[in-house]
């Protein structure tokens, strides 16, 4: 049972943060426990640059230890929040909380290739941001890999004075979980 506030029944739809039209993108929904069938669906559609990018790893296959930790779920300590276009999974945004500090969160983000540069990764980050504060998390620990040109410009982007440390090839920090008046975050 989760403690996030919820509608009554299996509240999946995901208020977006970022008004777009709904006919000409993706949804927005929670990713359950129980959906390991449409991420192996996504996993199966990403690029192995793309999935090197989310994982750090050339992580050909999604085993079952991965696809568990993935879909361990709780939509409070744990949060996944899909993109969906026709019901497949196109883009997918995470938090975990740390033990260490319960007010931060480990972040991640995949958007599928056809994807990429389309705004998705800014509407799922809005989402998740909106939830992690709904839970208490006033932080997101990031971690990218130097080269990722992509994701260095989101988080410019999104936090212009983020400061980032560096070692071996990759950056990594502390950004702020910022909730505006209407529920615009991230």
């Amino acid at each position: 049972m989760s403690d996030c506030p919820t509608r009554p029944g299996r509240a999946r739809e995901v208020a977006t943060a970022i008004p777009i039209d709904p006919a000409a993108s993706p949804s927005l929904a929670r990713l359950e426990p129980d959906d390991s069938e449409a991420l192996q669906g996504f996993w199966s559609r990403l690029s192995p640059e793309t999935r090197y990018r989310r994982f750090m790893i050339p992580l050909a296959t999604l085993d079952a230890a991965h696809l568990e930790r993935l879909l361990n779920i709780d939509h409070w300590d744990r949060e996944a929040i899909a993109a969906l276009v026709d019901g497949k999974v196109v883009g997918m945004a995470s938090y975990a909380r740390m033990e260490s500090s319960r007010d931060a969160a480990d972040l991640a983000v995949v958007v599928a290739d056809p994807w990429h540069r389309q705004g998705l990764a800014t509407r799922l980050l809005s989402a998740l941001a909106v939830r992690a504060s709904q839970a208490g998390i006033t932080c997101f620990e990031v971690t990218i890999q130097a080269d990722n040109g992509a994701a260095l410009g989101l988080l410019r982007r999104l936090r212009p004075t983020a400061r980032l440390c560096f070692s071996q090839g990759v950056l990594w920090g502390t950004v702020s979980v910022v909730r505006p008046a209407g529920d615009a975050a991230f």
